[in-house]
């Protein structure tokens, strides 16, 4: 029989309401993350008894329908995350204890249970011209919770319809389940199928692979093991979290020593084809998020700005840029969706690396 914890999420989830994250903490009450309202309660209406306070057992007993062996050893190395599909809902579990140990909480991450179109991402069509490439690196960046993933799982469909090749996905966790077309698929999970991204990629070389999916690039040793993959023939794509386009090749080269970094650079240089970098903002009228992206073409004007390392000037190389088969920029995208009134130009400024272009823009 379901727990209660479960039929709450269920109902959640066939309401409609397009909330991407469940909070539980114990002895409080149940929480989401909204596009409208943030971090706040669940109506009550959707909670019920759970609107007042979630119980230690019915973490426990959801914690069990997610894995009946999570919580057998009572020590704190039992806990983490697990993946699980239920009827109404893909999610990410993640179990912690507060209060010095002396409560149980969760963070339940929703996952869509098939890839979305690359077409209804609204992307620019830069974005999906990348893809004609067989090798180099197209990175995706963007904030926590701004849809890479979704991005990038969009992306791998479009080669999987397309594309008669073998694609191979790290991921910690998977998300969403792609089945396979055109492409055969090699999904793997840290932790399940790979010990780390640097082994899964160790073994996913050599295992013929043509296109190539990093999760997330968290240090050195994935962003090494990601270039030799991309300078090496395959088409690699990967996700790094930061808030702008600069940042992101910044943030890439700065993994590394001081001694390595000029190398590192020519290696970035040599192999980047695009770098798309988004943001999800809340709807001004609807209950929804609302996408927002720049794309960015490997030029040989950007890989000069790489090797040199001079990455604040690669914004403003963004903004003066005029050729449209280059650069489609954010502020461009964020000052349509003012003018039409989708969004609020509070909320396209906490996302603009260039805020006073943004104002003009929005007012034209």
């Amino acid at each position: 029989m379901p727990s209660e914890l479960s039929c709450t999420i269920q109902a959640m989830v066939q309401s409609g309401e397009p909330f991407s994250d469940v909070l539980v903490h114990e002895g409080q009450p149940l929480r989401w993350r909204h596009p409208l309202t943030g971090i706040s309660k669940v109506p009550d209406a959707l909670a019920g008894q759970l609107s007042i306070a979630v119980e230690r057992d019915q973490i426990v007993q959801f914690a069990a329908e997610v894995d009946d062996t999570w919580l057998s050893d009572s020590t704190q190395s039992a806990l983490g995350s697990r993946t699980k599909s239920f009827d109404y809902a893909r999610m990410r579990v993640n179990l912690y204890t507060i209060n010095a140990q002396d409560a149980l909480a969760m963070s339940i991450r929703l996952h869509p249970r098939s890839p979305m179109e690359l077409s209804d991402l609204k992307h620019p069509m830069l974005l999906g011209q990348a893809l004609t490439h067989s090798r180099g690196l197209i990175l995706v960046t963007g904030a926590t919770s701004a849809g890479k993933t979704t991005t990038c799982t969009a992306l791998l469909q479009q080669i999987n319809r397309t594309r008669a090749c073998h694609i191979v996905t790290i991921e910690d966790p998977i998300e969403v389940l792609i089945e396979p077309d055109k492409a055969a698929i090699s999904q793997k999970e840290i932790g399940s199928d790979v010990p780390t991204f640097e082994e899964g990629l160790k073994q996913a070389l050599q295992q013929k692979p043509d296109v190539l999916f990093v999760g997330e690039i968290r240090g050195s040793d994935a962003a090494q093991a990601t270039l030799f993959a991309a300078d090496s023939g395959h088409l690699v794509l990967a996700t790094i979290q930061t808030n702008d386009t600069a940042g992101a090749l910044a943030k890439f080269v700065g993994f590394f020593p001081a001694e390595q970094q000029s190398h590192v650079a020519q290696q970035l240089a040599m192999s980047l084809r695009c770098i798309c970098t988004q943001a999800l903002l809340p709807a001004s009228t609807e209950k929804r998020f609302v996408m927002a992206s720049e794309v960015l073409i490997g030029t040989p004007q950007l890989s000069k700005l790489i090797e040199e390392r001079k990455f604040r000037e690669v914004n403003t190389y963004i903004a003066i840029s005029k050729d449209r088969q280059v650069v489609s920029q954010l502020n461009d995208k964020l000052a349509m969706l003012v003018r039409s009134n989708q969004i609020t130009l509070d909320a396209a400024l906490q996302v603009s690396s260039n805020p006073d272009q943004l104002r003009e823009l929005a007012k034209a």
